[in-house]
């Protein structure tokens, strides 16, 4: 029975088909680095996209990457990002999370069944619970998130909490002990842009 239960275990934690993401829409700069061995190339539109990719925005750009599950990530100028998970399971369920070193981005999506839906910056990471709209801005001594819509769980060293629409959170990564959440979300020039 116990090397029953070990094989199903097993089983089920493989690696279901690959997943793919594709390069939508961009404007200006736009560089990929589909695994760490490759060199940074310029963009293409539909360019497929799996776990690792690594993508960046110059000055003026920006860039739309659209997920399999009918997701969107967006990057904003001067922007580094990577698909870091980006796997399904045996099972079916699907894995993403999405990590912003630099710069800003929005994710617009929703996690289906029992599927995983993060985005991760320094010194934090939300993870979707339902049908939500979010910005991640990360400058050098901080990173923030803003619900623009839905709700999302926040963890962040100091605290942990479901975030809803409306509401913005701070995190200072240099002092993991500090934290800040605000009762509003203020408005970003990219803000158009997402909603366009």
């Amino acid at each position: 029975m116990r090397l029953l239960t070990l094989l199903l275990l097993s089983a089920a934690l493989l690696p279901g088909q690959p997943r793919y993401a594709r390069l939508g829409e961009f404007q200006g700069q736009v560089e990929v680095q589909l695994t760490a061995a490759d060199a940074w190339m310029p963009a293409e539109r539909n360019l497929p996209l799996m776990q690792s990719a690594w993508l960046r925005t110059g000055p003026a750009a920006r860039l739309e990457i659209e997920l399999d599950d009918g997701s969107v990530w967006r990057l904003g100028p001067d922007s580094q990002g990577e698909i870091s998970d980006y796997t399904r399971l045996s099972t079916g369920q699907r894995i993403t999370l999405l990590s912003l070193d630099r710069g800003s981005s929005y994710f617009t999506g929703e996690p289906k069944g029992k599927d995983v839906v993060m985005v991760v910056m320094p010194g934090a990471q939300a993870a979707l619970s339902q049908g939500s709209r979010i910005r991640v801005d990360v400058q050098p001594t901080w990173s923030q998130i803003a619900i623009l819509e839905g709700q999302v769980r926040f963890s962040a060293p100091v605290a942990e909490m479901d975030m809803r629409e409306g509401t913005t959170a701070r995190v200072e990564p240099a002092t993991p002990s500090r934290f800040f959440l605000y009762p509003e979300v203020t408005a970003a020039p990219l803000d158009r842009w997402r909603e366009d």
